[in-house]
């Protein structure tokens, strides 16, 4: 029942990431003392190494989420908003990327199981599938 195995371990896996869902964004605040500027410019150091890590690519919701607010805080600033207003965009920004890297972690540890458990076994059983993947990868580069 091969079948039967890889319908579980997926949805395991649903499941898994299901659950992170749930959990609630925390917000810390940032002290109206702080300068934004500077407040900016952490938020796109983070989203610039997060980006070399491939967290945009492993929870790509909340990593947008967070270059959104980096997108606010910007315009904020660029337009003389509230310093407050442009502190709580970028508090925001750290939350959302915070939270990317929490699911890009539960990625990292889920997706070498799923190969394993899942993928390298269908092959096994179906060959043809890897004479399509070579297939679609030469129209790609043609």
């Amino acid at each position: 029942m091969p079948n039967l195995r890889h319908l579980l371990i997926l949805l395991l896996v649903v499941f898994t990431l299901a659950g992170c869902s749930t959990s609630t964004l925390k917000v810390e605040p940032i002290e109206m003392t702080e300068n934004p500027s500077a407040k900016i410019f952490e938020l796109e150091e983070a989203l610039t190494g997060g980006r070399a890590e491939q967290i945009n690519v492993l929870s790509p919701t909340w990593y947008t989420k967070a270059e959104r607010y980096l997108d606010k805080a910007r315009y904020g600033l660029a337009n003389n908003g509230s310093i407050s207003g442009i502190l709580t965009n970028v508090a925001y920004g750290h939350a959302n990327f915070k939270k990317s890297q929490e699911y890009a972690d539960v990625a990292r540890k889920t997706i070498p199981n799923v190969i394993k458990h899942v993928i390298l076994p269908m092959l096994l059983e179906q060959p043809s599938i890897l004479l399509t993947i070579k297939v679609w990868k030469m129209s790609l580069s043609a």
